[in-house]
This record gives structure tokens, sequence and C-alpha cells, in this order.
């Protein structure tokens, strides 16, 4: 039998014709080249020939029959595809439960005083004594500072208080004037205005003596000292500061989002870096009427009943309690997915059946959120495998074999 040649026979043939064109080549050579590609190129040429003819030959029906077999087999291939059942939905389920909810608010704020003085002194002088020192107590009138160059002030009291004594004198004597008729009444009227200037100018000089001495109104704590004896001071100049103990409150600052839903009473629980593992509970005392224009905020104060000792400027970490739902429906938070605009859940029936319901949302605490309408206690809502859910969709739970669509039941 003839081999039949094949196309791979050309590439040879080329290729050796290619590489035999370069090199010099006797002319010898050159002829059985030639002769060898002309032998190979006449093969090829029947066998194309002969392939042709085949199909040329072969009857139009059993072309037909053929195209028609593989039509089936490949409509057979895609049922056989549509057949293979998919896997049904697997969700995780939680029930509504009925808790009570109470919402919180994570905030900072601070030990404060809110009753505090700036001691000064409406006169100029240096100053000769300054007792305190930050930390003491002092209690109502204690002198806290004094200032000099009184000598002017001095003289003038003590000429205001002469002339006082004088003027009484004069008023005496032009009274019993009067009740013996040896002077009209309007006179005794006279001696007693000039009996009360003199008193005015005495009381004056008294007045003005007492702005070099700097006393305690009240029972406080010394928290800061401005001078030391020796220093010239100028008019109204801050001196010494204090502040009342039985006045510290914790101070803080509420957002204006939430600062119309503050209460006074409202609990709050406090954390204190200076007393570490030791909470604390106050109550909304105070809540200030205005909105602080720069920062947007409430200011609000809270009344801290504690043993433990406070200073000014303590850093305190709170959370104050803003609502609480007693009886509250309840799903947990991740449960609920926005639809349209709108809050859905989806409750998971009897029959394995995803059902889309519209909720109404209230309150939030703890990875749980208050559920106001649309659900019921005891049905179950879908937690996990949710996000790509339609209504009226089969499903199935985890850790349970679940049913399978279609035909596979009978299986």
């Amino acid at each position: 039998m003839t081999r039949r040649p094949r196309h791979s026979d050309f590439d040879t043939a080329q290729s050796v014709a290619r590489s035999r064109a370069g090199a010099p080549q006797s002319r010898g050579g050159r002829f059985r080249a030639r002769a060898r590609m002309g032998v190979l190129g006449v093969a090829a040429t029947r066998t194309f020939f002969r392939e042709r003819v085949l199909f040329r030959s072969t009857p139009l029906w059993l072309l037909n029959a053929l195209l028609l077999l593989g039509l089936a087999s490949c409509e057979q291939h895609g049922q056989s595809t549509k057949k293979k059942k998919q896997p049904l939905p697997m969700v995780e389920c939680a029930p509504v439960e009925v808790k009570t909810l109470t919402e919180r608010l994570a905030l900072t704020g601070s030990i404060e005083p809110t009753r505090t003085a700036r001691m000064a002194s409406p006169v100029e002088g240096p100053v000769i004594a300054c007792p305190v020192r930050e930390g003491d107590r002092v209690r109502t009138g204690q002198l806290l500072a004094r200032l000099g160059r009184t000598k002017g002030d001095d003289a003038a009291a003590a000429s205001a208080r002469a002339d006082l004594e004088r003027e009484e004198l004069e008023r005496s004597r032009i009274e019993k004037l009067v009740q013996t008729g040896a002077l009209p009444a309007e006179e005794l009227d006279k001696a007693r205005v000039k009996v009360s200037e003199a008193q005015a100018r005495l009381a004056r000089a008294a007045e003005r003596l007492g702005d070099y001495r700097v006393a305690a109104p009240w029972r406080g704590v010394v928290s800061k000292v401005h001078v030391a004896v020796g220093d010239f001071v100028s008019a109204r100049s801050a001196l010494v500061e204090l502040f009342d103990p039985e006045s510290l409150v914790l101070r803080f600052a509420v957002p204006e989002d939430s600062a119309a839903r503050v209460a006074n009473g409202a609990a709050v629980s406090i954390a204190l870096d200076a007393h570490p593992g030791k909470p604390l509970e106050a109550s909304v005392a105070r809540i200030y009427p205005e909105i602080d224009r720069r920062s947007h905020t409430r200011t609000v104060e809270a009344k801290v009943e504690t043993e433990l000792s406070l200073a000014p400027g303590m850093f305190a970490r709170l959370e104050l309690t803003l609502l609480s739902e007693p009886d509250a429906l309840v799903v947990p938070a991740h449960s609920v997915l926005r639809r349209d605009g709108q809050s859905v859940v989806f409750v998971i029936t009897e029959e394995l059946e995803a059902e889309q319901h519209r909720v109404e949302l209230g309150i939030a605490d703890g990875g749980l959120i208050q559920i106001r309408g649309g659900l019921s206690k005891g049905q179950r809502v879908a937690v996990a495998g949710h996000a790509r859910l339609r209504h009226g969709v089969k499903v199935r739970l985890a850790g349970a074999r679940g049913p399978r669509s279609g035909g596979e039941k009978g299986r």
C-alpha cells in the first residue's frame, strides 16, 4: 500500500529546501532536492482530490441523519443539565422577643465646681500679707490677702469719724435749745442732716480701708494663689481663687441631635480615670437653656453622690440614659434590611417560606433593635443568609437537612 502523504511533508520539504538554500551546493545536489519536492507535491495533490471525491460521493440522507443525531444528543444533554436541582437558600433564624431596652449615649465630661470665686481688690498697692496657699480650707471672713499704702485712707477715716462726733454733739445742743424755744425747729432738722452726711463720709472711708483687706466670702478651698508678698498689683487684679467642694458636679456636653431628649433626673453611669474599677451613679440635675452656637452642644450637669474624693478637672467617661422601654419587641439589629428605602425583615414560616415584612424601628441597645410595628412575639426572623432573599422563596434552616425542590423530593 502506498503511504499517504501528509501536509507535514510539505513543511519538511520546504524546511529542507530553505536550509539548503543558503549553503553552496553542487549542480547534482540541487537537482536531487528539486526532484524530491516534486514527488511530495504530487502525492499531496492526489490525497486532497481523493478526500474531496469521498465527501461528494457520500449520500445526502446519510449526512442529514448524522446532523439530526448530533442535534438530538445536544438537546438531551441540555435537558439533563436542567434536571440538576439547585439547593435551597440556607438561613439562620432568631425569635422575636420581649425585653427591656435602654437607649444610652456615650459621652465624656469632667468634675467641675458650680460655686467659685476670683478674689480681687478695687484698689492698687503692694501685697503686704498672703497667709494662704493652694489646698487650704478657709472659713467665712478669713483673711486671704492684704494690700499696703493705707495711710491716706486711714487719715480720711479718722477725719470722718471726728466730723461725725462733732456733728452729733452739735445736734444734741440744738435739740435742747429747740425744746426751750430758743431756736426754731428748722435748726434741729439742719443738724440732723449734717449728722447723716458725716455718717456717710465715715462709711465711705471705712469701706475704702476694707478694700485693702481681701477675705473669704464663704467656706471653701483655695484653688489658686496668684500673688506673693511684695508684689504690686493693680486695681481689680485677681489675687486668690477658691471653690466650694460641696458644689462639685459632673459637667458634660450633649450633641444637638440628642439635646432635646435629655430630661431632668435621667440616670448617668460614670467611670472616673482617677478611680478605676469604681463605677458611680448620678442623675441629671441641670440642663442649660441654650445650645452653644459654636460647638452645637448643650451643657448638662449631673449631681454625683459618692464618698470618693473628687477634685475639679477629673476626667469622666459616662453613659447618659435617653429612653427606656420596659416591654419592647426586639430582634437582632443585623436582621433588618433596607429595601426600596424601607426597613424590612424576613419572617420564616412553619412551611420554611420567607415572607418579607415591613417594620417600624425604635431604639437600639447592645445589638438589639426595637420593633414598634410589623411583627409579633414568637415569630422567627432570618438573621443570616437573608441578604438576597425574596418574598415567597423556600428556604432551609442552618444545621438541618432541608427539602429539595422539584422531582428530588420523591427520591
